[in-house]
């Protein structure tokens, strides 16, 4: 097959030259006729210009040669075709005669590939109302070690993997499996007098969902009617009691996206059908998770409306903002949150989420929260 390329390709290009020389060849004796006959020929108001006509047939010629190099590549790309289909029939043959043909892997998706491993998470909440004030470092460890003790004192048949302050008191214990959600509960129910802390169940949440394209309404009612009459399978499994909803539509002035939750089920619809239909198009759907960075003090889990911190640039951690920096682009960027847990920068600016170990974290959190099965 690859001689049969080579010879036809030769052989196209050979033709291709022999013909642009003929043409050339004739085009010139052309010329010089028009010209000793245009040039002669006199009409009133004048004579014609001999010079324009001769540059239109010259670019005429150009035009007819690119042409005829357009239709070769066009036959040059219906040969890799049939290379291609050639291809695919030894691979046929291949497996037809015993041979294991091993295709490509498939690219893992967005939630797969932040995806860690499943985790059982614990919520305590202290009793006391004095307690649900914000605690500084020194008294979360305290109330970390204390509660760590006691879990892990008074039953073996489980193991805590970690054990993080939360905001207003709490505390969240990070377990590895149901069985040891389930131990945890009951000793931590029995104890709540010697931790002083109420455990709850953390309960994971459905997964969300951007939608590259919304529906023309505005509100959320009716967006949410039209999306589900654009796809009655969806709206079939909606009345079984399974759970659609728009949580939120951005929009500015380019492009308009809309933020669904759906249950497990749905969003397994949703993956293989590549999409939700919109009117005539399929429109592309990607999981949705949203890890909140605040543009005044460049850390994670606030917005600048409740940040009570100064103002930090987002490129070398200055006291100023990133507008009014003089050194971006021209000076190694520094990340504010890497900087705040002790990690070594790899020379990355605050707001690439995607290049932050910080943010590659808390985004595999949020990911442990939802339920995805």
């Amino acid at each position: 097959m690859s001689k049969v390329k080579s010879s036809l390709e030769t052989s196209d290009h050979e033709s291709l030259e022999s013909l642009t020389v003929m043409n050339e060849k004739s085009v010139a004796v052309l010329l010089d006729m028009l010209k000793d006959v245009i040039g002669s020929f006199k009409v009133p108001g004048g004579k014609f210009n001999a010079s324009q006509i001769c540059s239109r047939i010259q670019y005429l010629h150009q035009r007819t040669i690119e042409e005829n190099i357009e239709l070769l590549r066009i036959e040059n790309s219906r040969l890799n075709e049939v290379v291609n289909l050639q291809k695919e029939l030894e691979r046929i043959k291949s497996q037809k005669n015993g041979q294991i043909y091993v295709p490509a892997p498939q690219q893992a998706s967005y939630a797969q590939a932040l995806k860690g491993p499943e985790t059982f998470s614990v919520i305590l909440e202290p009793v006391s109302v004095e307690k649900r004030n914000r605690m500084n470092f020194d008294e979360a460890m305290q109330v970390t070690e204390s509660i760590s003790r006691v879990v892990k004192g008074e039953n073996s048949d489980f193991s805590v993997k970690k054990v993080v302050p939360a905001k207003e008191g709490r505390v969240i214990l990070e377990l590895g499996s149901k069985r040891e959600l389930e131990a945890a509960m009951s000793v931590l129910t029995e104890k709540v007098s010697d931790t002083k802390y109420k455990p709850k169940e953390v309960k994971k949440h459905f997964p969300r969902m951007l939608v590259n394209g919304a529906p023309s309404p505005q509100v959320k009612d009716e967006s949410e009617k039209y999306l589900l009459q654009c796809n009655p399978e969806i709206q079939r499994m909606a009345n079984e009691g399974e759970s659609f909803r728009i949580i939120t539509i951005l929009e500015n002035a380019s492009k308009r996206k809309v933020v669904v939750e759906v249950s497990p089920k749905i969003r397994q619809f949703i993956l293989s059908q590549r999409g939700l239909r919109i009117g005539f198009i399929l429109a592309s759907c990607d999981d949705y998770v949203h890890l909140i960075r605040c543009s005044k003090c460049c850390l994670y889990g606030h917005r600048k409306t409740d940040c009570r911190a100064d103002e930090v640039c987002s490129w070398c951690m200055g006291p100023h903002t990133y507008k009014n920096c003089d050194k971006s682009f021209s000076s190694r960027p520094n990340c504010r949150a890497c900087e705040k847990n002790k990690l070594k920068s790899d020379g990355h600016a605050a707001y690439e989420l995607s290049k932050c170990p910080v943010a590659k974290k808390l985004t595999a959190r949020l990911k442990n929260n939802i339920q995805f099965n």
